[in-house]
């Protein structure tokens, strides 16, 4: 879906502006026809732009020539767009956190074909990558956020979260880090074999929205299997995300009002939440709990279909 919009950081004098969004509402690329005016060097120049979501650059080229060259540029900039939207992902990427483990078969038997609930523990893993940054939540957060994945799955007949177990990391980036081994070590304890992963990742982009206010966007994404530890399979995958943003004032000149939080779809102009304490923090705390929600919502959907038919 494309909406026009001017409101992105690399706006010039006079631009017309078309973000992209996938089906559930995410910032994918944005397209921008810009007129570049450089002091004493005649008429404006006007270029057409390709930027990723986080409003990095990713293609340029000048829109100079007649119309059939301007109409090759915009064509162009499209075929990028779709080569841009082709690499997005909006599938599970929790297998690459997994080592050890074996997908269950086509034919298996699904969850939501249980007879009884399914007794599960549910485990937040964060990569040593996530550890140090000023917006990952302290543990104790993240024992919240994990409740509110189960409080979603209580409401589906099909699952009994158990156990929530402490938070673990694993090591680098996650890739390859968590091992059917110490999986069957955290649940030997629990009278369960079947436990909820869940790995969360962000990344964290800034842009001046006007001066002196700075936008600061946190993209949270939760990766989540449903794993038999006792067989080694991974019966199930699931995807949450959600990002927000913290806005501040960077002159160091004292305002009321600020630093103020709220989410993507809205503007600093609300609504909005004061942040009390660490900016920073409160920040991580609001998108890895609406992350939470998303994928608790989804893997409820999953696993009681008949709940949303």
């Amino acid at each position: 879906m494309w909406e026009r919009s001017c409101d992105v950081a690399w706006s010039r004098s006079t631009s017309a502006c078309f973000v992209h969004y996938d089906r559930e509402g995410y910032r994918v690329a944005i397209m921008e026809v810009s007129e570049i005016v450089t002091k004493g060097k005649g008429a404006p120049r006007s270029a057409l732009m390709l930027l990723d979501k986080n409003e990095k650059l990713i293609w340029s080229v000048p829109r100079k020539g007649g119309k059939a060259m301007r109409t090759v540029a915009t064509v162009t900039a499209l075929l990028a767009l779709i080569v841009v939207e082709g690499c997005v992902t909006s599938t599970s990427r929790v297998a690459g956190y997994l080592s050890g483990f074996q997908t269950l078969p086509a034919t298996s038997p699904q969850p939501q074909q249980l007879s009884k609930p399914l007794l599960a523990g549910l485990v937040l893993v964060l990569p040593e990558t996530e550890v140090s940054k000023p917006t990952t939540p302290s543990s104790a957060t993240l024992e919240q956020v994990a409740g509110r994945i189960q409080k979603e799955l209580q409401q589906s007949s099909n699952i009994m979260i158990q156990q929530i177990f402490p938070p673990i990391t694993i090591p680098g980036s996650g890739l390859a880090g968590l091992s059917l081994e110490r999986l069957r070590d955290i649940t030997k304890e629990g009278k369960f074999s079947t436990i909820v992963v869940v790995v969360a990742t962000s990344s964290f982009v800034s842009k001046m929205r006007f001066w002196p206010i700075q936008e600061n966007q946190l993209y949270v994404r939760m990766d989540a299997a449903l794993v038999d530890v006792s067989a080694g399979l991974v019966l199930m995958t699931e995807l949450g995300q959600d990002d927000y943003v913290m806005a501040q004032n960077v002159d160091y000149v004292d305002r009321i009002s600020y630093p103020r939080l709220y989410y993507r779809t809205f503007t600093v102009g609300g609504p909005f939440t004061i942040v009390k304490g660490d900016p920073y923090r409160a920040l991580g705390e609001q998108a890895f709990r609406d992350a939470a929600d998303q994928l608790g919502m989804k893997l409820r959907q999953r696993l009681s279909p008949e709940a949303v038919s």
